[in-house]
């Protein structure tokens, strides 16, 4: 490399120096759209982590949780399903009393 390509190096750099933008000299609408690609950028990767989070404790809570859970779950499911099956019962339609049960008596009247 000879030394005028090393000046001329030298003043493209001083050249980029003087055309990058600062706030002072940038226009509204390139600040604008550079702070909404930032925060848009932000914003995707919080989701992204956060879907990735939800996928990793799923998958744990379905292999280590859920086989420990799942006998409980099972009781309880049975448990439902008879309380459902005693209060689908019909009662009957004529209810009748023992002839020698005074009425009045068992009410305390």
């Amino acid at each position: 490399m000879d030394e005028n390509q090393a000046i001329l190096k030298s003043e493209n750099k001083s050249d980029l120096v003087s055309q990058t933008k600062t706030i002072y000299n940038a226009g509204a609408g390139e600040i604008f759209w550079k702070n909404f690609l930032a925060g848009l950028s932000r914003g995707m990767g919080t989701i992204f982590v956060y879907i990735l989070f939800l996928i990793v404790m799923g998958a744990l809570f379905v292999n280590v949780a859920l086989p420990k859970l799942m006998p409980i779950i099972t009781s309880y499911s049975d448990i439902f399903k008879s309380i459902e099956s005693i209060s689908n019962t019909k009662p009957a339609s004529g209810v009748t009393l023992p002839p020698n049960i005074d009425l009045q008596k068992l009410l305390g009247q």
